[in-house]
């Protein structure tokens, strides 16, 4: 008995997360990484001022 069986198969899957941001934790964060790029930014001016000088 020849049988042709050809099966395909699909398979796909997604995946999503999120956090709630109940009291701003996030916002902060992303605040404080601001803050903390201008803040070296403001020492290597400085720094650069200084050689300069």
């Amino acid at each position: 008995m020849g049988v042709d069986r050809d099966i395909t198969v699909y398979q796909a899957g997604v995946q999503a997360s999120y956090e709630v941001d109940v009291w701003g934790r996030i916002a902060r964060l992303t605040e404080a990484a601001f803050a903390d790029a201008e803040s070296r930014q403001a020492a290597a001016d400085a720094a650069a001022l200084s050689v300069a000088a």
